[in-house]
């Protein structure tokens, strides 16, 4: 019980920090903070910042980190527009979705099965994929056709964060998936003693928060 009261504080004192700083910027700015077109244009800056920590939920549950979700981000943004253009929006969005689990397999399965510190295999990760998101940039611009604009909506933003959220929230909080990687974020050696099968679960955060991303 004092666990929970603690723990309780603690959101509430972060609530209140972010309550007081939000007043306080509203009225050093005389309200223009909250204009509209500047708390649009702050959601569409965080939107996918926002999306890489709904995915991330797994990963940091169990103790992990991945440092390339920023790099895999961009390049699974340049795939998807390459192929909306050339194919369809379809599979565009299919490929990158693929994309990103790929990632996040690979980069759970080296950190797991060949006991890579995560940190070093994330960060080498990245480089990986700044290095191909420069090359495949390099030599054009890519121009989103102007149909595709719409997708661009804060409306479109907010429902795609609103099915996200409501997926990981569900997935974290009453399956099995969920429970297992709080119950490794607990303490992984009881989990496995449990019967748990620690390196897949792990190698399967990482796939979800990859393709939440991507």
């Amino acid at each position: 019980m004092k666990e929970k009261k603690t723990i309780d504080r603690k959101a509430f004192l972060s609530l209140a920090g972010f309550v007081i700083v939000f007043v306080v910027f509203a009225i050093l700015t005389r309200g223009r903070s909250l204009a509209r077109t500047n708390l649009i244009t702050v959601f569409n800056q965080a939107f996918f910042i926002m999306l890489a920590g709904i995915g991330a939920t797994f990963v940091y549950a169990h103790g992990g980190i991945d440092l390339s979700i920023g790099a895999l981000q961009g390049m699974c943004v340049f795939v998807a527009v390459r192929l909306m253009i050339d194919v369809n929006l379809f599979v565009g969005a299919i490929t990158a979705m693929v994309l990103g689990a790929a990632s996040g397999a690979f980069l759970g399965a080296v950190s797991t099965y060949a006991q890579i510190p995560v940190f070093i295999a994330g960060l080498s990760l990245q480089y990986i994929w700044k290095g191909l998101l420069k090359v495949a940039t390099s030599k054009e611009t890519i121009n989103i056709p102007a149909g595709y604009t719409w997708l661009d909506s804060w409306g479109i933003k907010v429902l795609i964060l609103a099915v996200v959220f409501s997926v990981v929230y569900y997935l974290f909080t009453y399956t099995r998936f969920g429970r297992y990687i709080k119950a490794i974020g607990g303490s992984s050696e009881v989990a496995r003693l449990s019967g748990i099968n620690v390196e897949r679960y792990i190698v399967l955060s990482y796939v979800v928060d990859t393709i939440t991303i991507s």
